[in-house]
């Protein structure tokens, strides 16, 4: 978040009640000034807080733990979402989220330095922002719509449901090798962009 005030002082960043357990951390970190620009809403439907997401300029995906559903949640709203992948500890679901849609160029950041940045220039300015939310609107059928990801889900809770298992791994039907490839050439494009290690 220091980042991202340092950058945007006049930003507010809105967080979930919950997170004011973080308050002592938040003090260290930020200072004294800066909490004033943090505003904790209260306990609310979820369909309130997709309302004040959709209104947003930014989301940012939470380090080290990722955001999950709240960031497949913020691109529902065609809300930009920043994510640092390199501090994401777990699996790095917003960098997935925006590979789909093609945005992980623009909205992916190498380093918390960048992250500050983006967020920034989301919150600063509105050609490329509304590009961003334009861009996310029509392109998240990609998340939501994907037939193959469907059908791959649907057969693996059938034979899950079935007790059985839910694909064939011996490795002359799974095509292994494939796999590992085009994984180790996604590991390369990622390193080379310094999203990760």
């Amino acid at each position: 978040l220091a980042s991202v005030l340092e950058k945007a002082p006049e930003a507010f960043i809105l967080l979930l009640e919950g997170a004011r357990t973080h308050l002592p951390r938040f003090e260290r970190t930020l200072g004294e000034d800066a909490l004033e620009q943090l505003i904790f809403l209260p306990r609310m439907s979820r369909e309130k807080v997709l309302q004040v997401v959709s209104q947003c300029d930014a989301f940012l995906d939470t380090y080290p733990w990722g955001g999950g559903v709240t960031v497949l949640e913020s691109l529902a709203m065609c809300t930009p979402v920043v994510v640092l992948p390199r501090k994401t500890t777990i699996l790095q679901l917003g960098l997935g989220h925006l590979r789909t849609i093609g945005l992980e160029r623009d909205l992916a950041a190498r380093d918390i330095e960048q992250y500050g940045e983006i967020a920034a220039r989301l919150g600063a300015d509105n050609y490329f922002r509304q590009h961003m939310r334009q861009t996310i609107c029509a392109r998240k059928k990609l998340l939501f719509m994907e037939e193959e990801s469907v059908d791959e889900w649907a057969r693996f809770l059938i034979h899950v449901a079935h007790d059985k298992a839910a694909v064939d791994l011996k490795p002359e039907t799974w095509p292994w090798e494939k796999s590992r490839e085009l994984h180790r050439e996604q590991e390369k494009r990622d390193y080379e962009r310094g999203w990760a290690f």
